[in-house]
């Protein structure tokens, strides 16, 4: 009899103990959507933010935002397949003689948004785009590097270069700014006339592990 009540007591608990697994998982599952959706719901708002008054960008500018909405997180070695597509598409559309340069991490990663990758996308998007149209560089050079643990995007080129004293708004520049002020990040742009540009932009020390990659 005792045992009986033992084993029907013993199987409650079990059952009990799987039911509540089960809620939780359920709970997570249904934050993790929330999550997601809020953050689709946050880069959707970019997109008139974002929006080129050059056709050509506009292109570049969709398949940015298809990218980023296609899932909730991505590495730097993943942006850098889409910045490849965007330089090559650049140096065909304009039929360009600019020389693009792309130099990710080999040995380490970090894990990003798809909030943090659009903003970087854009920024490195608008450099590129203007070096290779408006500042007729030979040579660009797009590098990301993970040093002291911060995350350091810098785009460099080596065209006719602008008066920086110039306003945002002239320069092109305003979507770099922007995206740098929803990383809270620093941009710092150096350019003298005939000397090219560079656009180095410093991200805050990751919250998130850094990643070192299989060689």
């Amino acid at each position: 009899m005792y045992v009986v009540i033992g084993l029907a007591i013993g199987l409650a608990v079990i059952f009990l103990l799987e039911e509540s697994a089960r809620s939780d998982a359920r709970r997570a599952t249904q934050g993790l959507k929330r999550s997601v959706q809020d953050q689709l719901a946050a880069i959707s708002k970019f997109r008139e933010v974002y929006q080129p008054q050059d056709v050509v960008r506009t292109r570049t500018n969709d398949w940015i935002f298809d990218y980023v909405t296609s899932k909730p997180t991505f590495s730097l070695k993943e942006l850098e397949q889409l910045v490849l597509k965007i330089q090559d598409y650049y140096k065909t559309t304009y039929n360009s003689e600019t020389n693009f340069t792309t130099d990710f991490p080999v040995r380490q990663d970090i894990p990003l948004t798809a909030a943090e990758a659009l903003h970087m996308l854009v920024f490195i998007d608008a450099c590129a785009h203007n070096a290779a149209v408006h500042a007729h560089a030979r040579f660009v050079f797009v590098i990301a590097s993970l040093q002291d643990e911060e995350l350091s995007l810098i785009v460099h080129d080596n065209g006719i270069g602008y008066d920086v004293s110039q306003s945002v708004s002239k320069t092109g520049a305003e979507h770099s700014y922007r995206a740098a002020k929803e990383l809270k990040a620093s941009l710092k742009l150096t350019s003298t006339a005939g000397n090219g540009t560079i656009a180095n932009m410093i991200l805050p020390k990751p919250s998130r592990e850094i990643v070192k990659l299989k060689k």
